[in-house]
């Protein structure tokens, strides 16, 4: 029909559309605020579980937390490949059919039934990608989580948790393509189920995106200032331990060849610069770090008392 030839391509893609542009807007939300998303949030938390697993030795807490990411992640990856499968066995049996179970409301007449099973099969394949990754980096924690402070300085808690939040994205990315095929299974029936269902979306997906009022900052969050600080740490870090070897392969030398001396002078005061370079990032550290309750409560205060007028 004429109306369905120009009602269909409408609908569809401005539903298609809404979602892809809410989830644009909804990650440049959360590269610039990231406090004002509970993704943010999460991470924070994730940070901090990180931190307390490997620094205060809950390896019951870990074991059982990861457990749980694995079974759902399984779960979802095994589901969404069985959809695919049997999606793709039902077009294969079905190819002939000209309208899908009659049912085809608003139709047009050039967007054919396999377009259709064809994006939903797409979207349970792209879904069982995502959580197959999820499980890989639920893994990968599940070993660095054991690895002790004191053996290497190189598996830091940031480094877990970073792990961890690429799982956790992974996850999310694959539960949003999972509702992305839901819209293509309601197109199979017209183009209107589609349009409701991305009405009704997209209010509730910004309902559970957005970070509770009660706890928003404007301020950035002390975590993701520490994450940057140890990073800059770690950096510093391994440019002093080359500079110390650099150094004492510059006095060995010295040793057999005094023209070299100059060299080992050289690498010396470059070796202090960074010293310096650290113990005022250690002085930014301790003047960005924020009191905490108790030590607040025990700070007197200073102010005097106003007299009673």
């Amino acid at each position: 029909m004429v109306v369905g030839d120009v009602l269909e391509p409408v609908l569809v893609g401005c539903s298609f559309l809404a979602y892809v542009l809410y989830h644009l807007y909804f990650w440049q939300r959360y590269k610039r605020r990231p406090m004002y998303t509970t993704v943010g949030h999460n991470h924070e938390a994730r940070l901090l579980w990180c931190q307390a697993v490997m620094q205060e030795g809950k390896e019951l807490l870990a074991i059982q937390t990861i457990r749980n990411t694995l079974m759902s992640s399984s779960l979802l990856a095994s589901t969404s490949l069985t959809l695919s499968a049997v999606t793709a066995a039902y077009l294969i049996n079905t190819i002939h059919i000209h309208g899908p179970l009659g049912l085809d409301l608003l139709a047009s007449s050039y967007l054919r039934p396999i377009h259709k099973f064809f994006g939903v099969i797409v979207c349970f394949t792209v879904a069982f990608y995502c959580y197959m990754q999820s499980v890989r980096a639920s893994n990968h924690v599940g070993y660095l989580l054991g690895v002790p402070l004191t053996r290497s300085h190189h598996f830091t808690p940031q480094y877990v948790a970073k792990i961890l939040r690429r799982g956790a994205d992974f996850h999310t990315a694959g539960t949003r393509i999972f509702y992305l095929a839901f819209l293509f299974v309601l197109w199979i029936f017209g183009p209107l189920p589609p349009t409701i269902l991305t009405l009704l979306l997209i209010p509730h997906l910004w309902y559970l995106d957005r970070a509770d009022p009660y706890i928003i900052d404007s301020h950035p969050s002390p975590i993701f200032e520490e994450v940057a600080m140890s990073e800059r740490e770690t950096d510093t870090l391994k440019r002093e331990a080359d500079l110390a070897k650099s150094r004492k392969a510059a006095m060995i030398e010295r040793e057999t060849d005094p023209i070299k001396s100059e060299k080992a002078a050289m690498v010396e005061r470059e070796l202090d610069c960074v010293k310096l370079e650290k113990a005022a990032m250690v002085k930014e550290l301790e003047k960005n770090t924020i009191p905490t309750m108790s030590e607040q409560e025990a700070t007197p205060s200073t102010s005097k008392p106003t007299s009673p007028v």
